[in-house]
């Protein structure tokens, strides 16, 4: 038990410093201090949490896991997008999906279909269809 008593306070105290050093209301240091186990509980959920859920590691994460949930979904959405409305970066973003896919016949036909108008001498464009 002494040990779980140290292990709360000790999560007590790292909240503390997280509330000092980030300017965070004193009303949440009172609540740290007074309530340990329930006070730090609610900090991390109320503050730490949003916090972190922002952070560009987390947004890596987040971005991960839905690719191995669902790996075909970016490659519906640019299929959907292209469905929707022809423009170049519709084609350029479903030429990539494509690409990843390594059907990279399909394409540079897309890729190719980019090159018209003022996008005939795109650099950006030539160089996915060269790699392509």
């Amino acid at each position: 038990m002494p040990f779980l008593g140290g292990l709360a306070l000790l999560i007590a105290v790292i909240c503390c410093f997280h509330a000092v050093r980030n300017d965070k209301p004193n009303w949440w240091l009172f609540l740290l201090i007074g309530m340990p186990g329930i006070g730090s509980a609610i900090y991390f959920l109320a503050v730490v949490l949003p916090e972190l859920r922002h952070s560009k590691k987390a947004k890596l994460v987040v971005a991960d896991v839905t690719k191995l949930i669902d790996p075909e979904r970016d490659y519906r959405q640019a299929a959907n997008d292209l469905g929707e409305v022809e423009t170049v970066t519709t084609l350029t973003g479903m030429a990539a999906q494509l690409a990843e896919r390594e059907r990279f016949g399909e394409a540079a036909a897309l890729l190719e279909r980019c090159l018209t108008g003022p996008h005939e001498h795109d650099p950006d464009t030539l160089l996915r269809l060269s790699e392509a």
